[in-house]
């Protein structure tokens, strides 16, 4: 029972790790790539995850239409 729990448990730590990036993926965001690199290389420091999510919500056009 407890192999399951750890299993989810560890399923669940990274999908929030890669929330930024699977919000940017859904989004079809244009920096979808630098989203992810950014998510992939600093989000574990809790500010950069953040600011990954940020940037994966805000607009999704170039030109900030």
């Amino acid at each position: 029972m407890s192999e399951t729990l750890g299993l989810f448990g560890g399923m669940a730590l990274l999908f929030a790790y890669f929330l930024p990036s699977l919000t940017a993926h859904a989004r079809r965001h244009y920096n979808l790539g630098l989203i992810v690199a950014f998510n992939l290389l600093l989000g574990w420091t809790g500010v950069a995850w953040l600011a990954a999510l940020v940037w994966a919500c805000n607009s999704n056009c170039p030109d900030g239409r």
